[in-house]
């Protein structure tokens, strides 16, 4: 993955070209094949490389063309044989074009309309000299970072990183209290902020056009009325293998050792068996796998199923023994990396992976992150067939999922739907209940249950009517569709990959997602409901297609490991004595935002040893928040020692 950078002075002033060498400056560990700026009238342009395709070595960055337009980009295109083709003539387009340069004949041909024509991974700027314009765009699912900041009449400023957007003089660095407050509370879906009141991101399929002021327009989006019918269960089956294994086999181009995560779940072994089969039936090198295993904390030891793949040949295995890693291991450069708070639990394990990666000369990992969103459980299926009154069905559906499910009893869970969907079953337990209430002895001193809003300074709540907010009734759920087309929709998938890139990209590594297909993921979205919750089989079409691909002992698993016991065991083991002194020791930057008493209850709780796994969460939160705070101010750039040089000269 590349970094871009980029500003545009909007009063016409010249840009000083030491600004965008600042910021290309802080972007230095995203790419080690070199670097480039451009700079123009008011606009200045910049660019870091890492070079993952063939053809990407062709296109040195920024890239001007025909003194017309200039462009800056991270950019991956899937579809190059259909773009090739509709551009043929367009410029001096060859099969060995660089992306960036079919981008441009693109833009070219179509305009703005051509982010309509990409499929991949992209985030590019490209610069309109005649029009002084500046064109952005992101792709589909939000996989490439892009962020900016627009100070109107004065100047905008973009970057792969926020680190970079900071750079520049001018662009403020207050604190984004909201943003804060939904690190813990998770009350907010919100797209476009970041931890810092005055950088943005650039939403996931969203394309930005820049002249005197900023317009946004989305250019793609799901359709969640979409129903596919097809004859059997065998052709959703095999149309699901066919689009997976194009997402797999696109993201296979790269000019240097391809990688992929193995855990021994279903996601990733599917990803790694076809992207393995690809390499082997095309005489390319093995495959090298990143797993972690664990050799004290046993119950998240998948190595029995990761074994099942790697015997099947082709793969040269590396491990990670995540236990005997601390959780917050290299803290300080992954917070430096991510530019906001240290919170995703597992980062430790792929962070020790891009390392082992960079180590085996692997340039692109595969991951096979998120595919329960993509392809759905199917969970809303269970109330579509109560709604329906097909309790046989429902009855057999849940029978099926106990242990999918983790349902105690699935007979009680189908008296639950029962007494909720049945008109004279409901009103019979309206009566019970109220009896029960009656009968039921109070407890007094009994808990309240968790509450994650709790753990904010209470000014901070009321400020920001947090309580309000959770409050908001949520529009029901109208089908299992809908709750599908919800959960992709989210912000958090793309916050996700963005921490994922960011701290791949310390060790020049690129992360590829074929899950984040858009072909495989509007396939998935219009499949009917039996096809993702079948017999208590969530995902029911992937385990039925994956058949000759995958091991049976993976492909018929119902579930993973929880990692939860060896993450909660490693911060005692490691971080007893440390998180207490990140908490207190930053305990008056903390307390505009924390609660900390019950901050420090739950640390009394920790250093004791009876810590409740939301207890640990709340110190996770706490210690990441308390670490990015002492980092981030000042934010660093060197660009009076540049000017001080500059003098010198």
């Amino acid at each position: 993955m590349s970094a871009i950078a980029g500003i545009v002075n909007l009063d016409g002033r010249p840009v000083e070209a030491l600004l965008i060498e600042s910021m290309v400056d802080s972007l230095a560990h995203c790419g080690s094949d070199g670097r480039g700026v451009w700079t123009g009238a008011s606009a200045a342009l910049g660019h870091q490389a890492l070079w993952t395709t063939p053809e990407a070595s062709l296109g040195r960055l920024p890239r001007e063309v025909a003194g017309r337009f200039v462009i800056t980009a991270d950019v991956r295109l899937d579809n190059r044989d259909d773009l090739l083709a509709s551009l043929r003539g367009e410029g001096c387009i060859s099969s060995s074009s660089p992306d960036c340069a079919l981008v441009v004949a693109a833009y070219e041909k179509w305009g703005e309309n051509c982010v309509e024509h990409f499929l991949g991974d992209f985030a590019f700027a490209l610069w309109d000299i005649p029009k002084r314009k500046l064109f952005c765009a992101r792709d589909h699912m939000g996989v490439r970072p892009f962020y900016y900041a627009f100070m109107p009449g004065q100047r905008f400023v973009f970057g792969t990183e926020i680190k970079a957007v900071l750079a520049v003089p001018g662009v403020p660095d207050t604190l984004n209290e909201q943003r804060i407050a939904d690190g813990f509370a998770h009350v907010f879906n919100d797209h476009t902020t970041t931890y810092y009141s005055h950088v943005s991101r650039l939403q996931a399929a969203h394309c930005l056009t820049l002249n005197a002021s900023v317009t946004m327009r989305r250019y793609w989006r799901l359709d969640p009325d979409r129903e596919l019918r097809l004859n059997s269960d065998q052709e959703y089956a095999d149309t699901f293998r066919g689009l997976f294994s194009q997402a797999v086999q696109c993201r296979l181009r790269s000019s240097h050792p391809i990688g992929s995560m193995l855990s021994g779940g279903l996601d990733s072994s599917a990803v790694a068996c076809v992207a393995r089969n690809w390499l082997r039936a095309n005489g390319k090198p093995k495959l090298q796998t990143f797993s972690g295993v664990f050799d004290e904390v046993k119950q998240c030891d998948e190595r029995p199923y990761i074994e099942t793949v790697l015997e099947q040949g082709h793969c040269e295995p590396n491990f990670i023994v995540c236990d005997s890693l601390s959780p917050f291991s290299d803290a300080d450069s992954i917070t430096r990396h991510l530019d906001e708070p240290h919170s995703a639990g597992n980062m430790y394990l792929n962070w020790h992976a891009y390392r082992k990666a960079q180590e085996a000369g692997v340039r692109v990992i595969l991951d096979g992150f998120d595919g329960d969103t993509t392809v759905s459980h199917g969970l809303a299926r269970l109330a579509e067939l109560a709604e329906a009154g097909k309790w046989r069905a429902l009855a057999t559906e849940l029978r099926g999922s106990r242990e999918s499910l983790n349902l105690d009893s699935w007979l009680d869970c189908w008296c639950s739907w029962f007494s909720r969907y049945n008109s004279a079953a409901r009103s019979a337990c309206r009566v019970w209940r109220g009896a029960a209430r009656r009968l039921r002895p109070s407890k007094p001193n009994s808990l309240p249950s968790w509450d994650r809003i709790n753990l904010l300074n209470p000014d901070l709540v009321k400020k920001l009517g947090l309580r309000e907010i959770a409050r908001e009734p949520r529009a029901p759920i109208k089908n299992e569709r809908d709750r599908h087309f919800r959960l992709l929709e989210r912000a958090i998938m793309p916050k996700l990959m963005e921490l994922l890139n960011h701290s791949s990209a310390a060790f020049n590594v690129e992360v590829r997602f074929p899950f984040m297909d858009i072909r495989l993921i509007e396939y998935c979205l219009a499949l009917p409901s039996d096809q993702k919750l079948r017999a208590g089989c969530t995902r029911f079409v992937m385990h039925n297609a994956m058949a000759g691909v995958l091991p049976d002992k993976i492909r018929q698993r119902a579930g993973k490991s929880n990692l939860a016991p060896s993450f909660e065991k490693g911060l005692v083991k490691f971080e007893r004595d440390n998180f207490a002194a990140i908490i207190l020791e930053d305990a008056g930057r903390l307390s505009a935002f924390v609660d900390l008493a019950r901050i420090k209850s739950c640390l009394d709780s920790f250093q004791s040893g009876d810590a409740s796994e939301n207890e640990m969460n709340a110190l996770w939160a706490t210690a990441g928040l308390a670490l990015w705070l002492r980092q981030r101010a000042p934010v660093s750039n060197n660009l009076s020692q540049k000017r001080k040089e500059v003098k010198k000269k």
